[in-house]
């Protein structure tokens, strides 16, 4: 553990928004000197996992919003409820962020109804 402090760097990531208003946050994030002589890192900053993962440019609670919207009701309608609720997203960006999520978190629920395409009946075909 290091306290030589090499110097400084800002953040911006996106917020949930509140009472309407988006949340603009500007984090100023310390970068320390490594002294040991066998790392191959020179400097290295503080971390901020608990909340705002590395590299990432949302918190942790907007990723859960926005996976959790997306899951529900899809991307691209996601993306018009995330823009009235004031947060910035593509549907590609809630695409890549279930994807990230995984298929084995989706809730598998048996089938209650079955669709029958009565179209292909009409016209002669079966499947």
């Amino acid at each position: 553990m290091s306290t030589t402090v090499h110097g400084w760097y800002r953040r911006h990531p996106q917020e949930i928004a509140s009472v309407g208003q988006q949340v603009s946050l500007c984090l100023s994030t310390k970068r320390f000197r490594c002294h040991e002589a066998t790392c191959s890192r020179q400097t290295f900053a503080e971390s901020l996992a608990d909340w705002l993962p590395t590299y990432t440019r949302r918190t942790c609670a907007l990723t859960k919003l926005m996976r959790q919207i997306s899951m529900e009701i899809g991307a691209e309608v996601g993306q018009c409820v995330l823009a009235y609720l004031q947060i910035q997203v593509s549907g590609d960006t809630l695409l890549r962020i279930l994807r990230r999520f995984g298929q084995d978190h989706v809730p598998q629920a048996d089938a209650r109804i079955i669709g029958v395409d009565d179209w292909a009946f009409k016209r002669g075909k079966t499947y």
